[in-house]
């Protein structure tokens, strides 16, 4: 765990988009694949739904913070930075899983719902990896270790990129 001289820095595996989905998902397999972490932090908009996933696993070594952050606010950035300039963890897993989508049809959809999707799927993912890489760096200079686990799910799972018709959560998470 960090000290107040920094001597030690916590093991730490961050979660975007944790409160629902493969969120959970992702939660579940961290809790029980790297039992040496000291701290999971599940972020999403959602504090209440992150407490209650927070309590899933009790018998985990792990401290897990719920951190509410609206990931398409750019506020939400800077307060991050903050805390791992702060706190100086070891980032040994970034699952940066934020987004959303809207059913339907493109065509269908309100200019609101689109720019929102925009704003958390290419935004949010952006200034996430953005937000880490300063982290990344920092442990890369002071140890020989390598990066642990970096992942962002593949939106083109729900569709095929510029198929006729189908929602912009594809193309947004490759724009």
């Amino acid at each position: 765990m960090t000290t107040p001289n920094n001597t030690e820095h916590a093991n730490i595996a961050v979660i975007t988009g944790a409160s629902s989905g493969l969120g959970e998902q992702f939660y579940e397999t961290i809790a029980h694949r790297y039992p040496d972490l000291d701290e999971i932090w599940l972020i999403a908009r959602r504090k209440e739904r992150l407490e209650a996933l927070a309590e899933r696993y009790p018998n985990i070594r792990a401290r897990v913070r719920a951190l509410a952050f609206d990931l398409s606010a750019a506020s939400s950035y800077d307060e991050l930075s903050s805390m791992l300039a702060e706190e100086q963890p070891v980032v040994r897993v970034l699952i940066n899983n934020a987004g959303f989508e809207r059913e339907g049809l493109l065509r269908d959809m309100t200019p609101k719902d689109i720019l929102a999707m925009i704003d958390l799927n290419i935004m949010g993912m952006t200034m996430v990896n953005r937000v880490f890489s300063a982290v990344y760096a920092r442990w890369l200079i002071r140890s020989n270790h390598r990066i642990g686990l970096l992942v962002r799910p593949d939106p083109m799972a729900d569709g095929v990129f510029g198929e006729q018709g189908v929602h912009p959560f594809p193309r947004a998470g490759f724009a």
